[in-house]
């Protein structure tokens, strides 16, 4: 069973002046969620304190947190990542803990 998440991601001075880049980092992001036997599943470039927000599948919080560590490492681009919830999990939730 695969779990969402939201990476979170800001980008870091030597990021923005390798911007130009942006096509092979975007292509060693999916190869390495592919080897997480992750699955993308939207990109947004957003205005704000986030540079990009990308939304993901992937197995478990250890292979979440390998993307974010191997990304972050090559120094263009920070990471926050949220573990996310569809509306039935939420739902189901509030229906178990109701009294």
């Amino acid at each position: 069973l695969m779990a969402h998440y939201i990476y979170l991601a800001k980008l870091t001075q030597q990021g923005n002046a390798r911007i130009h880049e942006i096509h092979t980092r975007w292509e060693q992001f999916i190869q390495l969620l592919e080897s997480r036997s992750g699955k993308f599943l939207s990109f947004y470039a957003t205005l704000g304190p986030y540079d990009y927000i990308v939304i993901v599948d992937l197995p478990s919080d250890v292979a979440a947190l390998e993307v974010s560590l191997a990304m972050a490492r090559k120094g263009n681009v920070t990471f926050e990542t949220c573990r996310a919830f569809d509306y039935a999990q939420f739902a189901k939730a509030v229906e178990s803990t109701s009294t």
